[in-house]
Order: C-alpha cells, then sequence, then structure tokens
C-alpha cells in the first residue's frame, strides 16, 4: 500500500525541520543528519523521494536495527528505493533513513525530500529517545573526509557522511535524539577565507537558510527555527577551526578580540534558544590554536551571566593516522571524539542528578 509522507502516523521526524510540509506532502532533508524514523512490522518497504542538483548531489544511509544497510546517491529524479523486502512479515523492524550530505548552499538548485512510503505492513509508534542533543559546526560536524582514501583531496559530495559521524555516534552511545546545524568552511566570525557573512550564528536562528531552490523555500528553509520542537538537553558546539584558517597567521589584537565577543554573543544566543541545556564548546580536534581564545570567551560570558551549565571541553589533535580524505578527521578520530563527548555529558549528568 503507498502512503503520502503525511498520512503516515508513526514516524518520528530527525534533524533541523519546518514539520511535515502541508503544501508538497513531503518531508525535506536539510542538514547532515536530518531523515526519519520507523518501526515497520511487514515484509517489505519502499520509500520514494524527490531530489534535483546541478553540481552537488546527496546521499543517504539506511539502518534497519540501528546497522547500515545501504549507503547511495539520489539520482536527479523522483526516486523509489527498496529498503527490505522478503523479511519476516511478523517482526518489527526499526528504520532510519538519514541524510548523510550537507546542505549544499553552493548549488542553487539542491533539494532533497521523502515524499512516501510502501509496504505491506503497518507503520507502529516509536520510542523517545532518553533526551536530546544539538550539534553545531563546521565541515567536521558535516562529516567532511569521513569517505575516501588519504590521499582524496577533491572538495565533492561523496566524501561526506553520516555514518561514522561523531555527532550520530555520540548519539548511539547515549540513546539521545540528535540534530545537526553545520557548514563546511565556516566559522563563529567568518569563513576559512574570512568571508564574514559565511558564519554560523547568521544561520543558527532560522531552519535552514543555505537552501534556496524554491521547493526548499515551500518547505520552511527560510522561516525561523521553532527551537520548541527540539528542546535540547545538550548543545555541542565545535567551531573554532575556520576562524583559526581565516587569519591566516596574524594574531592582531583587535581580531582576538572580537573573535572572543562572538564566542560569548554565539554562546547568549544559544542560550536564549535553548534555555534549558548544557553547553559544551569542544575544540581542537585539528587544531587548538584558538583554545585561550575561546576559553577566554565563555569566561566572559559565564562572568557576564552567572550561567552554570557552560562548559570548555578540550579535544586531544588528531594524530597522522587518524586522518581520512581531505586532511579531515577519519573514522577512528570521530570515535575518540564521541567518546570524549559522551563520558563528558555523561559526567555532567550525574553531577545534574
Amino acid at each position: 500500500m503507498k502512503y503520502l509522507f503525511d498520512e503516515i502516523e508513526h514516524i518520528k521526524l530527525l534533524g533541523r525541520n519546518a514539520g511535515k510540509s502541508a503544501i508538497t506532502h513531503c518531508y525535506p532533508l536539510f542538514y547532515t543528519g536530518s531523515g526519519v524514523e520507523l518501526n515497520v512490522k511487514g515484509s517489505e518497504l519502499y520509500v520514494e523521494f524527490d531530489s534535483s542538483f546541478s553540481t552537488n548531489e546527496n546521499y543517504i544511509c539506511i539502518y534497519i536495527n540501528n546497522a547500515l544497510i545501504q549507503r547511495r546517491m539520489i539520482d536527479n529524479c523522483h526516486e523509489r528505493i527498496c529498503i527490505f523486502r522478503g523479511m519476516d512479515s511478523s517482526s518489527i523492524k526499526n528504520v532510519k533513513i538519514l541524510k548523510a550530505t550537507q546542505a549544499f548552499g553552493c548549488d542553487p538548485v539542491n533539494y532533497l525530500a521523502i515524499t512516501g512510503f510502501d509496504s505491506d505492513g503497518e507503520f507502529l509508534p516509536i520510542n523517545e529517545a532518553v533526551f536530546k542533543i544539538e550539534f553545531i559546526g563546521d565541515s567536521i560536524t558535516s562529516g567532511e573526509g569521513l569517505c575516501g582514501a588519504k590521499e582524496d583531496m577533491e572538495w565533492l559530495p561523496m566524501y561526506f557522511d553520516i555514518d561514522g559521524n561523531y555527532a550520530k555516534l555520540t548519539a548511539d552511545m547515549l540513546d539521545a535524539d540528535f540534530n545537526i546545524i553545520s557548514q563546511s568552511g565556516w566559522g563563529v566570525m567568518s569563513s576559512w577565507d574570512n568571508i564574514t557573512d559565511n558564519r554560523v550564528p547568521a544561520i543558527y536562528e532560522y531552519v535552514c537558510p543555505p537552501l534556496t531552490d524554491e521547493r526548499n523555500v515551500q518547505n520552511g528553509s527560510q522561516e525561523k527555527y521553532d527551537f520548541s520542537s527540539f528542546p535540547a538537553d545538550y548543545v555541542v558546539i565545535n567551531l573554532g577551526t575556520n576562524d583559526f584558517t581565516a587569519m591566516n597567521g596574524s594574531f592582531d589584537m583587535e581580531r582576538i578580540n572580537n573573535l572572543t565577543h562572538a564566542v560569548s554573543d554565539f554562546i547568549a544566543m544559544v542560550r536564549k534558544n535553548q534555555p534549558n541545556a548544557s553547553i559544551l564548546w569542544a575544540y581542537g580536534i585539528l587544531d587548538d590554536s584558538l583554545e585561550s581564545v575561546i576559553s577566554d570567551g565563555i569566561a566572559d560570558y559565564i562572568r557576564e551571566t552567572n550561567d552554570k551549565k557552560v562548559y570548555y571541553l578540550p579535544i586531544e589533535p588528531i594524530s597522522e593516522d587518524d586522518f581520512g580524505s581531505r586532511e579531515h578527521p577519519g573514522r577512528a578520530a570521530h570515535e575518540r571524539l564521541a567518546t570524549t563527548i559522551s563520558n563528558r555529558i555523561i559526567g555532567l549528568r550525574i553531577h545534574e542528578l
């Protein structure tokens, strides 16, 4: 039986979104890790996508019972994909479909949405996760470098991934739901090439401004984000690497002071929108040159607000053996990062309880 997306009652929306679309009867996948979760009792399940791109295609990962079954590119068309068939119709299969690539704003027609499903079974209720984590970052959080050989250096969508991504790994370790807002090359104050418009705080309070295709706009990409739809228990900020690159070796005091203020201001923005969350700023996996600047920005914010739930989390720099493609962290580095963050969250939960 075929179902339009908005005809399914029991479905969990994953990732930052504007909800089910009443206009296009679909669910757009904006950022890395966005997707859906289903519990399906039946022998087969198919999913349908609408997709378009000109230069940057989209990839997805499909999981059954939390095991990766497929990683594939979605073609420039309406596409029907078999998730499973011939399985025991009496068993319940937990299915997750996650976008593996980031929001490619550099491609003006980039678009990906789930439009419907086809199954001979039924969709059952889904258990709620223990808590929620919001991840804010750059190319590291977008999973750039998780696929491909170490010597591969081209900037292509196929080198991005959600599987093995520290954000998903952390959530799996803690039985948490997660969402991601990340842009490769962006920072707190500017992008790697010192473009001040390309900074994560500028898009944080909106759904997904980088995606401007008409269908993305119809589905809410430019709208204010409703933070009450995902009240995070923890927010992990992983920014600073591109701000260091933008300095180009120049550590003048005016720029350092501006960056310190940018860190404080961004924490204040996050706190305004996630009032109950513990906020962790994790930094250092590729380079820790701005550790004192970020730490000072955090300390300034705490001193000004007396906020007791903001923390700096230093990350041990990556070893030469743990690089993936594009001189970015590989899977082993992501695993260590996830373990470090998970252990800190576990410690905070024990303290807070």
